[in-house]
């Protein structure tokens, strides 16, 4: 008898509405990348975002000024955008952007 158990594309625990097998797929044919940076201008003031891990959304930062900023790469928010906290991506850093994130760019 063997005891290898056969590897199939379907979970053992689903619900009954899904039939079909798993689907490998890139995350990049679902989702398209978005990179707005910031055109940092040293007297401007800018409030920063952060991303709380475990999934718990965004926290907002002090407003700081462009010298203060310094070498950052910061990039300007649209709504509605799923974004990931790549440092801390592993502890599922991410977030979904609403309105009230949206920078000042002239793509918002």
């Amino acid at each position: 008898m063997n005891k290898m158990k056969e590897i199939t594309n379907k979970p053992e625990l689903r619900f009954p509405e899904f039939k079909e097998d798993w689907e490998y797929k890139k995350v990049s044919t679902l989702l398209e990348r978005i990179v707005n940076p910031v055109n940092v201008i040293k007297e401007e003031l800018y409030q920063q975002i952060g991303i709380r891990s475990h999934g718990k959304g965004l926290f907002y930062k002090e407003f700081v000024t462009g010298q203060e900023l310094g070498n950052k790469r910061v990039f300007w928010v649209k709504e509605d955008v799923f974004i990931v906290n790549i440092v801390f991506a592993w502890e599922q850093a991410v977030a979904i952007t609403k309105k009230n994130e949206i920078g000042n760019d002239s793509l918002t």
